[in-house]
């Protein structure tokens, strides 16, 4: 089971056992996406069952069918949800967590390798950490990047003037 890291249930929301939950992923509706949710405990991966879903300023308020009161809810606070990963993403849409730790080649000299990806708006930048230890900034954008290889966690790049200053 692929699972990916989608929220965190940051507090309770109403008595019937509601939950409030900080979003990790782009848009808030893809709650709506997820076909399974699952927490860990002690190590292994509990599935929760959805009753109701809907949202308030920013995070998703949601309802799970083994969450009787506000007194079961308060036990889920700081607890991290899981989801199944979708393996049949869009193309050129990638996990962050795909690509943390891939190396970056530019005619074939290895630059370093992403460490983090910033959300800016318009678009994903990619940081790159160098083997001198500085941090470049790669936009995700098709005119930097040729190609994205996740089987071997490589990525192809297209070198500009300034961009490892």
């Amino acid at each position: 089971m692929d699972l990916i890291e989608i929220g965190q249930i940051v507090n309770t929301h109403g008595v019937r056992g509601e939950v409030k939950v900080n979003s990790w992923v782009d848009d808030l509706c893809e709650f709506y996406d997820f076909e399974k949710y699952f927490f860990k405990k002690n190590g292994e991966y509990i599935e929760l069952t959805l009753e109701k879903l809907r949202f308030h300023k920013n995070c998703a308020i949601i309802k799970f069918k083994e969450i009787k009161n506000m007194t079961e809810a308060e036990m889920f606070k700081g607890t991290v949800l899981f989801s199944l990963k979708n393996e049949n993403l869009p193309e050129g849409v990638f996990y962050v967590g795909d690509l943390i730790g891939i190396k970056v080649f530019a005619m074939d000299k290895e630059i370093g390798e992403i460490s983090d990806v910033l959300k800016t708006g318009a678009n994903d930048v990619y940081t790159v950490k160098t083997s001198e230890g500085r941090e470049v900034y790669i936009p995700a954008v098709k005119e930097f990047i040729k190609k994205i290889d996740l089987d071997n966690k490589t990525m192809e790049i297209n070198l500009i003037d300034g961009i490892l200053d």
